[in-house]
């Protein structure tokens, strides 16, 4: 698969902003941070079942997950989807969270200090986030006992601040986990870059790679 391929479209009239939705790793449910009003509305968690084959594929019922009074935004389905992260603002201020997949149960904190667009590393038990505060991609290794989840201390992953936004998924971590692709990198030492350019980010002091 090389990327070239049509797209095929797989719902209409489910409104779903960029980077707030994640796919199991079966390719077949979709998690979604979605509003029933257009843009300007809360928005809630829900899931759908993707059914039919290739070139016929389509979106099942919307069903609700987590409905709070409050926006729960960028889901994530861990690689083996049993767990889901997302950012929330209950606690006052925007965290990731981490609550049984499907069936939710208690809900684990996972970051201190600010964290929003979890991202799960694939080949090892860590999660990604990012802080607004700090501008830091933060990195928190976890172990599961169960039905619960125990996220250690969340420690930096790259001193390079990031130049975050708080609804577009702007990163993206490599399948390797030693990599970001990141839209308008921000390091501190030049004019922020248009959304158009992207760059790398090595987790490795001083190593950026640009990209247009």
């Amino acid at each position: 698969m090389d990327g070239s391929g049509a797209a095929d479209v797989v719902a209409r009239g489910v409104f779903v902003l960029q980077g707030l939705a994640s796919l199991s790793s079966d390719g077949k449910t979709l998690a979604f941070s979605h509003s029933r009003r257009q843009p300007g509305g809360s928005y809630e968690l829900a899931t759908a079942t993707i059914e039919g084959e290739k070139g016929h594929r389509k979106l099942g019922p919307v069903q609700p997950l987590l409905s709070m009074p409050f926006d729960e935004r960028h889901p994530a389905l861990s690689p083996d989807g049993k767990w889901i992260a997302y950012d929330s603002v209950e606690a006052g201020a925007v965290e990731v969270y981490v609550r049984p997949f499907p069936g939710l149960g208690g809900k684990f904190r996972v970051s201190n200090g600010g964290g929003m667009h979890p991202i799960w590393f694939r080949n090892s038990r860590e999660l990604l986030y990012h802080n607004p505060s700090t501008g830091r991609a933060m990195v928190v290794g976890y172990s599961v006992n169960g039905s619960e989840f125990k996220p250690g201390s969340p420690e930096p992953w790259s001193n390079t601040p990031l130049q975050g936004n708080p609804v577009y998924q702007f990163y993206d971590l490599a399948p390797d986990g030693k990599r970001l692709a990141v839209v308008g990198l921000n390091d501190q030492t030049a004019p922020a870059k248009p959304p158009t350019s992207i760059r790398f980010l090595i987790n490795s002091p001083g190593e950026l790679v640009g990209r247009q």
